[in-house]
């Protein structure tokens, strides 16, 4: 594997060093970097830029400061082996921090992050071991990753909402593997825990827990296992068959097995000639199960017109 940091990425690491050790009154960073690139300044612009480059490479393995993005690395074997290049880039904020395979071939991978990131080990080990544990996962074939534009038939509105419950999924089931083999990662049990229970407000704190610790416990999952949990959170997740939950915005639709901003669930919101006829075809059917507006609107369409 050839690992490659994007010039701009370098070039931002060692002035963020140089700053820091400055405020702190520590000149030599400062001294060093001056000694090698105030005479670039003479040479033609082209010839300049070139120089720039390789003396930001030459202070950055000087300074170590690719030593503690090297260490984790050695962790994982499996992406030496697959991927002919890891590019480190620099992102504006953390929200941008991310590593992803480049598709098709898989034959790239690209690691985002802040450039302070590379002068607090402790915290770069901790977003590494998660963020690589992302590629290694999606490079097992048992994982059967398969990048889409969409997740299966998911309305468009609903596909931010299902996209942040897959990742959100996939990241607890990361962060526990990660911990239970002794690893440092982002986020402890109580804090996916808290993140969990935000996703799924309405959800009966029982169900909740147990839905939780199932995934915490839980051997690594599958990309479609991942999918249908994140799309079908009632049944796949919560394993719900009756009216344990109010249904879940973006959850299937027990009747049409498509994805619904909201479910019609009771006797209340069933009226019971509706349920009866209902019950002909899916005699498994209840009332308390739900039915998505628009079965509902064929079936009262069908039992006016009979």
């Amino acid at each position: 594997m050839q690992l490659r940091y994007e010039p701009a990425f370098l070039e931002s690491v060692l002035s963020t060093l140089i700053r820091e050790r400055e405020a702190s009154g520590d000149l030599r960073f400062t001294h060093e970097y001056h000694a090698l690139t105030d005479p670039a300044y003479h040479l033609a612009p082209a010839a300049r830029e070139d120089a720039f480059q390789r003396i930001h490479r030459r202070l950055f393995r000087r300074w170590n400061l690719a030593a503690p993005f090297e260490a984790v690395l050695t962790e994982f074997p499996e992406l030496q082996e697959q991927v002919q290049t890891l590019w480190v880039v620099q992102v504006p904020s953390s929200r941008d921090e991310g590593a992803d395979l480049q598709f098709p071939d898989r034959a790239a991978a690209i690691v985002r992050l802040l450039p302070r990131r590379l002068l607090d080990s402790p915290g770069l080990g901790r977003l590494l071991h998660h963020e690589l544990t992302h590629l290694a996962d999606m490079l097992d074939p048992t994982f059967a990753y398969h990048y889409t534009e969409q997740i299966l038939e998911i309305l468009p509105a609903e596909e931010p909402l299902v996209r942040d419950r897959y990742r959100l999924l996939w990241d607890i089931t990361i962060d526990s593997r990660l911990l239970r083999a002794g690893r440092d990662t982002v986020a402890d049990r109580e804090q996916r825990r808290a993140e969990f229970e935000a996703q799924y407000r309405g959800v009966p704190a029982l169900l909740v827990e147990r839905a939780f610790g199932r995934l915490w416990e839980m051997p690594r999952p599958s990309h479609p296992q991942l999918v249908e949990m994140a799309t079908d959170p009632a049944q796949a997740l919560f394993q719900a068959q009756e009216a344990l939950i109010r249904s879940l915005r973006g959850s299937r639709c027990p009747l049409c097995r498509f994805l619904s901003r909201s479910l019609r669930q009771g006797i209340e919101e069933i009226p019971r000639p509706l349920a009866e006829e209902i019950q002909r075809d899916f005699p498994e059917w209840r009332v308390e199960r739900g039915a998505c507006e628009r079965c509902l609107e064929a079936y009262t369409i069908a039992q006016a017109t009979s």
